[in-house]
């Protein structure tokens, strides 16, 4: 997803969490200086101050769990975006893993004939070697050296 947008978020977030916790700060406050109050006109003033900062303090509660819940849902999306993608790379990563064969090591092979020798210790000839032990195929052709050499009178004037 969007990094400006999950800051975005986290910022939003952040401020009403600040706002929630500036309204509970000064609604303990109140309450405090109420309790100790013993004039009747400072009671009232505080109890006023108070239903204020209750009213505040519920729009900040109500700001911050829609906050909560926004960034929930951007980070339930997120993994779910991410699940997707990782599931999609093994796949992935999966599909090529079944079309590799890899042959390693040294392959005996005749500096004339270009057979090779098996592990059984017989010569096979290149192409069976190789489809045996791979996943590849072998297609025959001639390049323009061995036409010449092999079918003069019938090969392919050279390209410019």
């Amino acid at each position: 997803m969007n990094p400006l947008f999950y800051r975005t978020n986290k910022k939003s977030l952040h401020f009403s969490l600040i706002i929630f916790l500036v309204c509970l700060m000064f609604t303990v406050l109140l309450w405090d200086h109420y309790l100790r109050a013993g004039d009747v006109m400072d009671r009232t003033l505080v109890s006023n101050l108070l239903l204020l900062m209750g009213t505040l303090f519920s729009a900040a509660a109500g700001l911050l769990t829609l906050s909560l819940e926004n960034t929930e849902a951007f980070l339930k999306k997120e993994v779910e975006a991410r699940t997707a993608e990782l599931k999609k790379r093994n796949e992935d990563l999966e599909h090529a893993m079944r079309e590799i064969k890899v042959l390693q090591g040294f392959l005996p092979i005749c500096a004339s004939c270009k057979k090779i020798r098996d592990d059984e210790g017989y010569w096979q000839e290149l192409e069976t070697y190789v489809e045996k032990h791979s996943e590849a195929e072998f297609s025959h052709g001639l390049c323009q050296i061995c036409i010449k050499r092999l079918y003069p009178d019938y090969h392919p004037p050279a390209e410019s």
